[in-house]
């Protein structure tokens, strides 16, 4: 029984430790929605979205594909790779 109540206590403090460190990370915004959200306004003052994050850039290829390009043409062109653009 003392085996027992040994595993509790240290999954017990696992678990306690997991839930302390995500309180302030995910628990507390949620249940302080006013205060978070001032916080972020303040946080975010001087920073425009679309500087950041075009609107407008189209998104439809892949990082990895950016890297393995031969050709920096297909790249400014927007192209797909096919398998012979890439590098073995």
């Amino acid at each position: 029984m003392a085996g027992l109540s040994r595993t509790l206590g240290i999954f017990g403090g696992f678990v306690a430790v997991v839930g302390a460190a995500f309180y302030p990370i995910y628990f507390r915004p949620l249940l302080l929605p006013e205060e978070y959200k001032k916080e972020q306004s303040i946080n975010r003052a001087g920073i425009v979205q679309e500087d950041i994050q075009p609107a407008d850039q189209d998104l439809t290829y892949s990082h990895f594909s950016l890297c393995a390009a031969k050709d920096s043409d297909q790249l400014d062109q927007n192209l797909p790779l096919t398998d012979d653009d890439r590098i073995s």
